[in-house]
């Protein structure tokens, strides 16, 4: 029973945590990933 249930949450979790991702590059060039859509900024959505 114990290893059933163990197996249903490695199963269940990944779907969970899945999350919007952005990414932007400021004004000095550099990339910046997010889980929040930039302000201000074009955010691109990635993946």
């Amino acid at each position: 029973m114990k290893t059933t249930v163990y197996f249903l949450v490695i199963i269940i979790m990944p779907a969970l945590a899945q999350a919007d991702m952005y990414k932007f590059v400021d004004k000095n060039g550099t990339v910046h990933f997010t889980h929040k859509k930039p302000e201000g900024k074009k955010g691109k959505k990635w993946k």
